[in-house]
């Protein structure tokens, strides 16, 4: 705090972060220059780039081929992006999430062979796409992965694979640039290219950094960790989301009524799940459409179609949360990992084991039969700890799968409705057999500091945010305030819970529990009267009205 001049709390802060004192600096104001690793020490880097550089030379007919997800959609869009500034229109290719399923297939590689593309991009998959890039390769077209989800033993046969995951890359690139996300990944591929491309007779000036706000997006929704360089390309993201660069993010956030300083927040909860409507529930594409266009009216009509699918998703997904939830209730309370099969949407599965991931605070499956042509697909995902990316990739290379990947937080697989029990065996093996387990399954609720109440303050707020942008792996800073009364509460819709906090001093602070009102937390703090509790939460500025003013976000409580 002294060598920095800051306030002792944020020394306290980035301490308990890990931020040394020679990086402090650099944490807090997070560059891209200071950062940013040389793309040309990932395997395959250069070579991609090269192909690509032949590419524009001589007009070839590029596809790019994404994952419908964020990730997916915004290093299609941020491809898309560069390539037209050449004059290149490549085809958008995101694969309809029913219909075709996660990744590349051999008819969707067929389909692009026919409308005479000569080079296939895959972005934020492709890395288990082996018959896809077979496929390909038969069909004598050139191939580029950009991926980051981890690989089995093997790897496809493509042109270039460049993965800071593959298992044959160096420490110092799992160290720089394992934690990215797909965009990430596709940003640092530009920065190759647009280097090889200084060095030819038609190179056009760009401005990579411009285009961040796209990275920034992709980055926080696919709750990568945000440090390193994840750190400054979010950062500098937000300030351009800010300035309404990107046609589609700007009408998106006027859609979804987001305030005038967008935060991390606003891209994982608001934006997010709208440009993930699309692929979960609507029309595969329309993010990245979205994300492409420079049509006003066009950009309008997909930012309202991707909101209402949002809403409709969120119906969906209530209905079969609460369905998930019966079924663990009924025999699964005790073990350690919950497997839970409905008739739901599969855009809405992935949703489901989040929230019984949540709810539980063990690993999730959930799985669905509906429109799979027979088969389970499902999705996972889990604590702090435990990879169930991992726990995925060796139960493909057992067979009990028909396809799966994914990360250490989440995945994805199919598999035959008989082999399920003997799935959901050898997961449950494998858990049981972590020696630590118990601990990884114990409910932690981890505090940074005690605050009074009289310490609320927008000052503070200002201090707190030094530490953005927060998320994954640099949490938002979370406190609790002790011995204070709810001197006023009334529920929101029967979902939310609002309510005053206030010390013995008469000091008093508004506060907010969301998704609370039907749990035991929401009810208490409806009851709440006299006593003293602690409230365990985080602060956060509220702009409201041209005014500024600083709220509690409850997370907890516990009676004193």
């Amino acid at each position: 705090a002294q060598r920095h001049a800051i306030p002792p709390i944020l020394g306290n802060l980035l301490t308990q972060r890990g931020v040394h004192p020679d990086e402090a600096e650099q944490f807090l104001n997070p560059r891209i220059k200071d950062q940013l690793p040389d793309p040309a020490l990932l395997k395959d880097m250069v070579a991609g780039a090269a192909l690509i550089v032949e590419a524009i030379k001589h007009k070839k007919k590029i596809a790019l081929f994404g994952d419908y997800d964020v990730d997916g959609a915004t290093s299609t869009a941020l491809m898309a992006r560069f390539l037209k500034t050449y004059g290149l229109e490549p085809i958008l290719y995101i694969p309809d999430r029913v219909e075709e399923g996660y990744g590349p297939s051999t008819d969707a590689v067929a389909s692009l062979k026919s409308q005479d593309t000569q080079i296939i991009i895959f972005m934020d998959c492709g890395t288990l796409a082996f018959d896809a890039l077979e496929k390909a390769k038969s069909l004598k077209l050139q191939t580029i992965v950009l991926d980051h989800h981890k690989q089995g033993d093997k790897l496809p046969v493509a042109d270039a694979i460049i993965n800071p995951n593959r298992l044959d890359e160096s420490d110092e690139v799992v160290e720089k640039c394992g934690h990215m996300a797909a965009v990430g990944v596709t940003f640092l591929f530009l920065v190759e290219l647009n280097r090889q491309l200084r060095q030819t007779d038609f190179y056009k000036e760009t401005n990579l950094i411009e285009l961040l706000d796209l990275v920034a997006t992709g980055t926080v929704c696919d709750v990568v960790s945000l440090t390193g360089i994840n750190r400054a390309f979010v950062a500098q993201g937000l300030h351009l989301i800010r300035q309404g660069k990107n046609l589609g993010l700007r009408v998106l956030r006027g859609v979804a009524g987001t305030k005038e300083i967008p935060s991390t927040y606003d891209l994982g909860f608001v934006l997010g799940p709208r440009l993930n409507a699309g692929g979960r529930i609507g029309i595969a594409d329309a993010a990245v459409t979205l994300l492409t266009t420079e049509d006003a009216s066009k950009a309008q009509e997909l930012a309202e179609m991707l909101d209402s699918n949002n809403r409709r998703r969120q119906e969906m997904q209530e209905e079969a949360v609460e369905q998930a939830i019966n079924q663990v209730e009924k025999n699964q309370q005790d073990q350690p990992v919950i497997f839970v099969v409905g008739d739901w949407h599969q855009g809405v599965v992935g949703l489901v084991a989040g929230r019984l991931k949540e709810i539980y605070g063990k690993p999730a499956f959930a799985f669905t039969a509906k429109d799979t042509g027979g088969i389970l697909k499902g999705s996972a995902r889990s604590v702090p700890g435990i990879d169930v990316g991992g726990l995925v990739l060796e139960a493909l290379e057992k067979n009990f799968l028909k396809a799966g990947g994914g990360h250490a937080s989440a995945a994805g697989l199919s598999l035959e409705p008989d082999a399920l029990d003997g799935f959901q065996e050898f997961i449950t093996q494998q858990l049981n057999e972590l020696p630590n387990l118990k601990e990884l399954l114990q409910p932690v609720l981890r505090l940074d500091a005690r605050l009074a109440l009289s310490a609320v303050s927008i000052e503070l707020a200002n201090h707190l945010g030094q530490l953005e942008p927060c998320g994954e792996s640099n949490r938002k800073p979370k406190f609790w305030l002790e011995k204070v009364r709810i001197s006023y509460a009334r529920d929101l819709k029967g979902k939310h819970v609002s309510c005053t906090l206030q010390d013995d001093l008469g000091n008093t602070v508004k506060a907010i529990c969301f998704r609370c009102g039907d749990t035991p937390l929401g009810q208490a703090l409806l009851r709440a009267r006299d006593e003293r509790f602690d409230i365990a939460g985080t602060l956060k500025k509220d702009h409201w009205q041209g005014r500024t003013t600083v709220k509690f976000f409850i997370e907890d409580m516990r009676a004193c």
